[in-house]
């Protein structure tokens, strides 16, 4: 089974209204056109895109972040570039948020959001389903949304007491195929604490053991721009996928079902 993954393409829109300077969108815009909009290039999304309709997988999955600020704009922006991969037949494509998606409690953020929710996932889920699961004859999914509005200097996640108690029963439940969570926050985190108590996920402490344990085989995310995969010799562990545009990359990630072993691709855009 083949899975091709993409993350964080961040792209920054028209505000929708002139509450936004007053918001947390203010501290967005500045960050994008004075930082990130020299390491995003949205030609980038265009290559993903391409390189996926020529080399299309089982599933592709959306890791979250495809907006700066959550507007509508942006959202509309990313719905335009990623139809083709949402109307295509030969694979199923699902897309959760990132916390630049659900990034203010703004009226017309959140619709859009909700609207994008049910778009990129064909009305399978909506933002509120959250956590979603499915299976297919090879592996077992689950889809979480750990991104919610927060204060203005923070951009970390949380996984909320329902969402814990959904994913735990999931891990539990014996089904004899591999558990792939995929969320936009690793469950680990790369750097030290101090430097990243900002960015990092909230109340994944029992679904980061699990992993440990082995009974959650595969963590899939975004949220960290630079590629990561933390993995054993059979794959198991957390993949980080990278942005697709600041980064130029995707993931590619292949499961071996008469081996039992995940295998790891950078796919360099």
């Amino acid at each position: 089974m083949k899975i091709l993954a993409l993350s964080d393409t961040h792209y920054s829109g028209e505000p929708s209204s002139w509450t936004s300077l007053f918001d947390k969108r203010s501290v967005g815009l500045f960050n994008y056109h004075y930082l990130r909009r020299h390491r995003h290039n949205q030609r980038n999304l265009q290559k993903a895109v391409d390189y996926i309709l020529k080399n299309p997988p089982d599933i592709v999955f959306c890791t979250g972040d495809i907006t700066t600020s959550g507007e509508p704009s942006e959202f509309n922006f990313s719905k335009e570039k990623l139809k083709p991969l949402v109307e295509d037949n030969r694979f199923d494509f699902f897309y959760i948020p990132g916390n630049h998606d659900n990034y203010v409690k703004d009226r017309n953020c959140q619709k859009a959001l909700d609207e994008a929710v049910i778009y990129f996932n064909k009305n399978k889920f909506s933002f509120n389903d959250m956590p979603y699961s499915f299976h297919t004859n090879e592996l077992d999914f689950c889809l979480v949304n750990e991104s919610y509005p927060v204060h203005m200097l923070m951009s970390h996640g949380i996984l909320k007491k329902k969402s814990r108690k959904y994913i735990l029963d999931w891990i539990n439940k014996k089904t004899g195929r591999p558990k792939v969570m995929i969320g936009h926050y690793p469950l680990f985190e790369t750097e030290n604490l101090l430097v990243r108590w900002r960015h990092r996920l909230y109340g994944q402490k029992k679904i980061a053991e699990m992993q440990k344990k082995g009974k959650l085989d595969l963590s899939v995310c975004g949220h960290v721009h630079k590629p990561i995969p933390a993995i054993d010799e059979r794959g198991r562990g957390e993949i980080i996928v990278g942005s697709a545009t600041g980064n130029a990359c995707l993931a590619e990630i292949v499961y071996n079902k008469e081996k039992d072993v995940f295998h790891y691709k950078k796919i360099k855009l």
